[in-house]
């Protein structure tokens, strides 16, 4: 099973283009996957497209019904000002995703550029459904 964590981008990109959604689909190949979206990133996506969190986990569900929906505790936010120094270019709160996928062993789904050279360079799983990944 693979766990994966959306980043707003992912979500977005997933819910308005079908395109981005076969390609997803693609790339999970039939795995079993639970999905965990921190609430920053439900906070981004509502503010962006209006999908609220009930519009996401419903979503979602098509492709599992294993989503949790989480708060980041202290330890993802210490870790988020680590990468912040570390990684001058990441900026809040795509720290706080990298963070929260280290510290969990996530796998982040990304469109961004800047988390996926970061997850990289950490080690840290990503998955795209525009290229590389998983």
């Amino acid at each position: 099973m693979y766990d994966v964590m959306t980043d707003a981008c992912g979500i977005v990109n997933l819910m308005q283009n079908q395109g981005s959604e076969r390609r997803f689909l693609s790339k999970i190949g039939g795995k079993k996957i639970c999905i965990h979206i921190p609430c920053f990133v439900v906070k981004e996506v509502k503010k962006i497209t209006g999908f609220d969190r009930e519009e996401i986990i419903s979503y979602f569900s098509k492709f599992t019904k294993k989503i949790s929906v989480f708060d980041c505790n202290e330890d993802i936010k210490l870790g988020s000002e680590y990468f912040e120094e570390k990684y001058p270019a990441a900026h809040y709160p795509d720290t706080l995703l990298l963070a929260a996928a280290l510290f969990h062993s996530y796998c982040i789904l990304t469109y961004d550029r800047e988390v996926l050279a970061c997850a990289k360079f950490e080690g840290i799983k990503t998955l795209c459904p525009k290229g590389d990944g998983i």
